[in-house]
């Protein structure tokens, strides 16, 4: 996937499918950037390291269409966080 194409040009390439959401590249090339960037495999509110997801501080939703994949995975718009952090940060309890 190119990381310069824009959300738009990545919903017509790579359509949701059933198995699948409607951002899963999108996801996937957020782990590589981390991982490229050698970010500590620890979440970032309680550094729990035994399984981490990265989470997108700016919902991928709240992007507008013509921003690109790289503005939505920008490591300042990523971070390391256990499942019991993501989700407290997706339903507003935590930042």
């Amino acid at each position: 996937m190119d990381p310069n194409i824009t959300i738009k040009e990545h919903s017509e390439l790579y359509p949701p499918t059933p198995s699948r959401g409607k951002f899963h590249n999108i996801r996937i090339h957020a782990r590589k950037v981390m991982k490229d960037a050698k970010i500590k495999y620890e979440c970032s509110v309680c550094q729990y390291n035994k399984y981490v997801e990265v989470c997108h501080i700016k919902a991928i939703a709240d992007f507008t269409s013509d921003q690109t994949v790289n503005e939505v995975n920008s490591l300042t718009n990523l971070k390391y966080l256990c499942p019991n952090h993501h989700w407290e940060l997706d339903h507003g309890l935590t930042r």
